[in-house]
């Protein structure tokens, strides 16, 4: 949290944005990964078409 009456510069707000979108982003993964089981190594190699791999061991 911010104290009030502080200055804040353009890139500290970039940067506090960045991590917020971040965090948030890691959040909405880890809840997909609880619906559906899918890991992100998964839909990656689907995707991009790597074929099986470590990560598609379970």
């Amino acid at each position: 949290m911010v104290p009030e009456n502080t200055e804040l510069s353009a890139r500290w707000v970039l940067f506090h944005l960045i991590e917020e979108v971040a965090r948030h982003a890691g959040h909405a993964d880890i809840v997909r990964e609880s619906v559906d089981g899918r890991t992100f190594y998964d839909l990656m190699a689907e995707a991009e078409g790597w074929g099986d791999g470590p990560w598609s061991q379970s």
